[in-house]
């Protein structure tokens, strides 16, 4: 897996930590935002176009294929509405059928599981892997799931990384996961849930190895405000709160040494290290099940 980290505009050039790259078409009016992109992307780095609905609550308003052609993307996050799995799979019929074959050609294109409940989690990625698999080359789970995968919502479990682990862990244990397919975890709630599926008997090298990224802003923001990441429990309580001021920037050199602290973490966590504390949170969240997902942390 490869983390691709967000990071404010001023200090993209100080921070830069991998090859692959989160970006932001409603950052683009910003020609120093822009054109540091497109920079790395002439250097052989890969960028992956988000839509901005997280930022914005709405897709950004214009063409997608044009701001992916503006910076040069590689990939490119197809139109999604938030919690709604069938005006998704509306935008996403509409969208593919406007692609032409030199779009196809030149992008490849991501797409947002979304929905209120497990059983829509699932029957998304169902159409998307059987009845878009031509046009969508990677299939993304976000980490806002206000739901596990039986349905229960507590707001600690979802602060945990819980309901996400257990969605994937859920998808793949009824065979819904297609392990030849590219899958990304879009944000973090806690940063040892990456640490979390190498320590899963049920995923395999295979389903491993398609959990190709993740990204995050929270090595920076932690930077920000001088806080640590603990390899063994990730975060000691909730994640600050709050999306990322991408005009702001770090002004001290205390921040510089807690964000290269932290990266050094989530490299851990990324290689499958740590998060026995977290593993233990997940195996009680667990255990209240009578299901085959309890035996799995016993």
């Amino acid at each position: 897996m490869t983390h691709m980290f967000i990071i404010a505009t001023h200090d993209l050039e100080h921070l830069k930590s991998s090859r692959m790259h989160l970006t932001l078409p409603h950052l683009y009016k910003d020609l120093v935002y822009l054109e540091t992109y497109k920079r790395w992307k002439r250097g052989g780095d890969f960028i992956m176009q988000d839509n901005s609905i997280f930022e914005l609550k709405d897709v950004v308003a214009g063409d997608l294929l044009d701001f992916a052609r503006q910076i040069g993307a590689d990939e490119v996050m197809v139109p999604e509405r938030l919690r709604n799995m069938e005006v998704c799979v509306a935008l996403i019929d509409e969208f593919c059928r406007k692609l032409t074959q030199a779009d196809r050609k030149q992008f490849r294109f991501a797409a947002c599981l979304q929905g209120k409940t497990w059983e829509e989690i699932a029957e998304h990625y169902r159409i998307l892997d059987s009845e878009y698999g031509r046009y969508i080359d990677t299939i993304c789970i976000p980490f806002g799931l206000e739901f596990d995968c039986y349905n229960t919502e507590n707001e600690m479990w979802m602060h945990s990384g819980w309901n996400r682990f257990s969605n994937v862990w859920r998808l793949v244990k009824e065979g819904f996961w297609n392990p030849a397919r590219d899958h990304h975890l879009l944000g973090l709630h806690n940063p040892a849930e990456l640490a979390l599926y190498e320590k899963s008997e049920l995923f395999n090298e295979a389903v491993l190895k398609s959990i190709r990224s993740n990204d995050s802003s929270i090595c920076y923001r932690y930077g920000q405000y001088g806080a640590k990441f603990y390899l063994n429990e990730g975060l000691l309580y909730k994640k600050i709160k709050g999306q990322l001021d991408f005009n702001s920037h770090y002004t001290s050199a205390e921040q510089f040494a807690m964000f290269f602290r932290n990266k050094q973490i989530m490299s851990q966590f990324i290689d499958g290290m740590g998060g026995d504390a977290l593993w233990q949170s997940y195996a009680s969240n667990a255990s209240t099940y009578e299901y085959s997902l309890a035996r799995e942390f016993k």
